[in-house]
């Protein structure tokens, strides 16, 4: 792979990502972009992700992680509440239609994991 073909499909991630996502999303940026990564990753691993997991594994300040945390269940792309197996903490998951969109974008021709890393705008 040149170089060229590393540009290219940076672009083409970042307009198949803003083109399935941001109109949903308007604020999205990478804070926001990097919890839904990590949980989509966590669901295809079944895993329970707590909100102290996203708060300790992502390099994110830890009110930003929270305001991301409030943003996402906001737009309806994630479900919080307590969780069965602990009622004293508090589990995170994306919405099953969220995890859809991210399935697809992982799976479109034009996009790959450069869409992972790059930022937007």
């Amino acid at each position: 792979m040149t170089g060229l073909d590393v540009a290219r499909g940076v672009y083409n991630s970042r307009q198949t990502r803003d083109r399935l996502l941001k109109s949903e999303l308007p604020g999205l940026e990478e804070p926001i972009w990097d919890i839904v990564i990590f949980l989509y990753i966590a669901q295809c691993e079944n895993r329970t992700i707590y909100v102290s997991d996203i708060v300790t594994d992502a390099d994110i300040p830890p009110t930003t992680r929270l305001g991301c945390i409030d943003s996402l269940t906001s737009a309806g792309w994630i479900d919080r509440g307590k969780c069965a197996e602990d009622k004293r903490r508090v589990c995170v998951k994306l919405k099953s239609s969220a995890t859809e969109k991210i399935a697809m974008l992982m799976q479109d021709n034009r996009s790959g994991p450069i869409a992972l890393v790059m930022p937007l705008g």
